[in-house]
C-alpha cells in the first residue's frame, strides 16, 4: 500500500511539470549607455526550453539563475550570486491558448548594462 501513495505521488509531481519550447523573441530593450531610449532587439534565432515545475522550475541552459513557478504557466527568475546593489530578474509567461511567450528582463547595478527588455515570442510547441 505504501509503494502505491508513492507512486501516486511521482505521478501527481510530474504531472504538473511542463515544458515548452519557446522562440522567435523579439520587442524592445532600453539600456544605460544608449540613455534608456527604446531600441528594437531580439534573441535571433534562439530558441529556449522553459521548464516550469511545482519546484525547480528552470530555463535549459541557464546557469547561475533560479527559477519558480509563480502561477500556471510562469516563472520568475534571479540571478544567483546578486546583492551588493546587483540585480537581474526575468519573468516568462507562455500563453497556451494564443501560442505566444512573454519575456520581460530588469537588470540594474551593472552601469551601462542596466536597463530593461521586453520581447514576445512564439510558443514552437512542448519540449521533446
Amino acid at each position: 500500500m505504501k509503494m502505491m501513495g508513492l507512486i501516486a505521488l511521482i505521478f501527481s509531481i510530474n504531472a504538473q511539470a511542463v515544458c515548452y519550447k519557446v522562440g522567435g523573441l523579439e520587442g524592445v530593450q532600453v539600456r544605460q549607455d544608449e540613455n534608456y531610449t527604446y531600441e528594437k532587439s531580439a534573441f535571433s534565432g534562439q530558441e529556449f526550453l522553459v521548464n516550469i515545475r511545482e519546484k525547480g522550475s528552470y530555463i535549459d541552459g541557464y546557469d547561475g539563475m533560479r527559477c519558480e513557478k509563480i502561477v500556471a504557466n510562469t516563472l520568475w527568475c534571479l540571478a544567483e550570486g546578486v546583492g551588493n546593489g546587483k540585480a537581474v530578474f526575468e519573468s516568462w509567461a507562455v500563453d497556451t491558448n494564443n501560442k505566444k511567450v512573454v519575456y520581460i528582463k530588469s537588470t540594474s547595478g551593472y552601469g551601462r548594462f542596466d536597463g530593461g527588455t521586453m520581447f514576445v515570442g512564439e510558443l514552437l510547441g512542448d519540449c521533446d
